[in-house]
């Protein structure tokens, strides 16, 4: 979802991504006759850039930023923060988008611009949705739409049913998605707008998928390939082509999906699509699970751990540079906040300390039933390797009681050449079979032994006890057919001997 929330945002501000806009904006920038039709164009370029390149639309848009807060031009200003909003919200920093976005909002308020109000109230409501508060993500959707009734756009009014049919999909409502959906796409099909239909397929697609109805959802989503510009708007490739590999996963179909989910990822890879990066590869992990691909399963698991460790780190760096600004702008009013601010220190500190008592309390109880299971397993590892010692032991023993069998013919029977013969070709006939009998030990001990070690590695660096005790049960399964089949070896020798 994250992908269409990119893109409803771009089309809720009339623009979009593509390369020939960005020349004609450009073009039109170095002929500007004043510096508000500069930041006008400055603004647009930074929205047609975000789909290209989020560091130069950034740029763009703090470059307008300081263009218009000098000159008061609050139109302008307002569509800076719009743009910057827009860009952190693709990068993942969902806290300072919203700040951006609320900015935005009460100087467009201001400015009774009832088109840029609906596009704002969509973009908060879909920050709010992103941050699981559902009930404030509706509340800004179903503003949005009021305003959109205002300017009579049906394509507004089409994104904004979409906007609100996203919300009812997370809060597990599919009746009412469903029909928010299927409205949109009613309407865009009426305008003839194919791509405005993709996008709602889109969406009916993910309701078929949650109601497993995955044939239908399969239907839907190829049907929106069809309609959807995939070059031209890769945050909308990268979200369709995640969402036809999940359905093929939860139909069954473990190489279409990997494909699908691999495309998915180089393009969201390629364009800073953080939210993106992070669900095509837990769709991906997933997808290797449920196959028994346990390593693949592991690794992209693994790069999810680290994408998701790198937008913490951004949002906490964001955070303390906030304070930082804060302390400036209160440098004036420091010795008479003094006993405020070391308050807030202290709570601060308070807090954290809870948090990590919290976070220590459940890493402690994680890790003592982690370790607990895993010296389980060692145990039980030792206790057969103990037994398939023993049993080794005996194939020596027994191995050596033949070669003395062997010499006590050959002495005894030293003047019966004949006799010597046809001993020594039963001795050879019983050390081939003793050759077939360790091939046959190494060949079928191997395999179940290779799984022990393979599932004990895992256990070293799995944090979930439910995965921790299945991969302790596939180990004892393991060990019950190593055992079973040293067991065999040695009833076949006891049998031959």
């Amino acid at each position: 979802m994250k992908a269409i929330f990119c893109l409803l945002m771009f089309i809720s501000a009339g623009l979009f991504a593509q390369t020939t806009k960005v020349d004609s904006l450009q073009h039109l920038l170095a002929s500007a006759p004043n510096v508000e039709v500069r930041i006008d164009l400055l603004t647009s370029l930074s929205l047609s850039y975000s789909t290209l390149s989020l560091t130069k639309s950034e740029q763009l848009a703090q470059e307008a930023l300081t263009l218009a807060q000098p000159i008061g031009y609050g139109k302008g200003i307002a569509s800076s923060y719009n743009a910057l909003g827009i860009c952190s919200s693709i990068r993942g920093d969902y806290s300072k988008g919203l700040d951006y976005f609320m900015q935005s909002l009460r100087l467009r308020e201001s400015l009774g611009d009832q088109s840029a109000i609906a596009s704002t109230h969509s973009n908060i409501a879909r920050i709010y949705t992103y941050q699981h508060d559902y009930d404030h993500a509706l509340e800004y959707a179903l503003k949005s739409m009021d305003a959109k009734r205002k300017i009579n756009s049906t394509k507004q009014l089409g994104l904004g049913y979409i906007n609100i049919g996203g919300i009812y999909m997370n809060k597990k409502n599919y009746a009412l998605a469903l029909t928010m959906f299927s409205t949109a796409h009613d309407l865009f099909e009426d305008r003839k707008m194919t791509v405005e239909q993709g996008w709602a397929l889109v969406e009916i697609a993910k309701v078929y998928d949650a109601l497993e109805n995955y044939p239908e959802a399969l239907n839907m989503a190829l049907r929106a390939k069809g309609k959807l510009d995939l070059k031209g708007d890769v945050f909308t490739a990268g979200e369709v082509f995640r969402l036809i590999g999940a359905v093929y996963h939860h139909m069954g179909n473990r190489i279409e999906a990997s494909r699908y989910l691999r495309t998915a990822i180089a393009m969201s890879d390629d364009n800073e699509d953080s939210n993106g990066r992070i669900m095509a590869r837990r769709q991906l992990a997933d997808t290797y699970k449920d196959a028994g691909m346990l390593d693949s399963a592991l690794y992209y698991q693994e790069q999810c751990l680290v994408l998701n460790a790198e937008i913490f780190n951004t949002e906490k760096a964001r955070q303390m540079a906030t304070l930082e600004k804060v302390y400036q702008t209160e440098s004036k009013d420091r010795e008479l906040r003094e006993k405020n601010d070391k308050l807030r220190f202290q709570a601060t500190v308070i807090s954290i300390i809870s948090v990590l008592m919290l976070v220590l309390a459940v890493l402690g109880y994680i890790s003592y039933h982690y370790y607990r299971d895993k010296r389980k397993t060692a145990k039980e590892l030792e206790k057969l390797n103990d037994e398939i010692s023993n049993k080794h032991v005996e194939i020596l023993v027994q191995t050596e009681e033949l070669e003395k069998a062997n010499e006590e013919v050959r002495r005894i029977n030293e003047s019966l050449e004949q006799e010597v013969q046809h001993r020594s070709e039963r001795i050879r006939q019983q050390n081939q079979m003793l050759i077939e009998y360790a091939y046959f030990n190494a060949h079928n001990v191997r395999g179940p032994l290779a799984r022990i070690l393979g599932l004990a590695g895992l256990m070293e660096s799995e944090h979930s006890v439910e995965l921790v005790k299945e991969y302790n049960v596939r180990i004892h399964q393991s060990a019950l057919e190593l055992d079973k089949v040293v067991r065999e070896i040695n009833n076949k020798l006891q049998y031959e001997h």
